[in-house]
């Protein structure tokens, strides 16, 4: 196991088994959650990562499939992970597995559909591989503060909890559940403050360390994976709570980083 030839490398996105990053706690905190609509079920994780969800998945499941579009990750999970009733193909979210339509009772997707332009399409593939009644449990940034362009170079486009809705409803999505993750308490003179002010305090802590690693010349000079070391560090010394709660999408104070959804496909199966 330890002695995997294929690496998957860490570019600030994409998910690598390092159990001590808050990035790893929240995404194994999304696939925990899942595993309770999984028991039993054909699954298919879409953007499996470096595939621990979906291999935590199949020990449950009656059969997982995880794609991925890059190819040494497929390479990598099918190496490191192996069960009889779990498999891994390289393929793309927007290219339609023929084998696989109307065969699947679970689809699993976290943070994926914020990568993907065509996000319509996207989601109408998932409803193809739904059987009726079907299940979907998707992740994305909340974009509570409706910022457009995204901040995040690595997304085509961020969702508030009225885009999500919007956009699974009509691709066929209804009994829609809202969650949210990634709750940050930060103490301020010993006082809790606000979600909101809580986050306005991080972006500009972190926001000031770009300003001076900009100013001495060497930001150019720093690739993701140390900026993101810097960004972790600092969010480690806050309390987080990667729970995932039901949401009450009314209030304003209670804005989560991560929304998580569950809904079905129309009809009964």
């Amino acid at each position: 196991m330890n002695n995997n030839k294929y690496k998957v490398k860490f570019t600030g996105e994409r998910m690598v088994n390092n159990k001590e990053s808050d990035l790893y706690r929240s995404h194994e905190n999304r696939y925990l959650f899942a595993v309770d609509f999984c028991k039993n079920k054909r699954v298919l994780d879409i953007a499996c990562g470096s595939g621990y969800g979906s291999y935590l998945i199949s020990n449950i499941a009656d059969s997982v499939v995880g794609i991925d579009i890059d190819k040494n990750t497929i390479q990598f999970c099918s190496d490191k992970y192996k069960n009889n009733n779990l498999e891994f193909r390289d393929s793309d979210a927007l290219f339609l597995n023929d084998d696989l339509i109307g065969k699947l009772d679970v689809v699993v997707s976290f943070e994926t559909i914020e990568h993907i332009l065509n996000y319509d399409l996207f989601l109408l593939n998932i409803y193809n591989y739904l059987d009726k009644g079907g299940v979907l449990i998707l992740s994305t940034p909340n974009n509570f503060k409706n910022i457009y362009p995204p901040e995040n170079k690595f997304h085509s486009q961020e969702f508030n909890v009225q885009d999500l809705i919007s956009a699974l409803n009509r691709n066929g999505f209804n009994d829609i559940k809202v969650y949210g993750q990634n709750f940050t308490d930060i103490k301020n003179n010993n006082n809790l403050v606000s979600q909101k002010e809580s986050e306005t305090f991080l972006v500009r802590i972190i926001k000031n360390i770009y300003k001076i690693l900009d100013k001495i010349g060497v930001i150019s000079k720093i690739d993701n994976f140390s900026i993101y070391k810097i960004i972790g560090n600092l969010q480690r010394k806050y309390k987080r709570n990667f729970e995932i709660k039901y949401l009450d999408i009314d209030s304003e104070f209670y804005q989560p980083e991560t929304l998580v959804v569950v809904c079905k496909k129309e009809g009964i199966k």
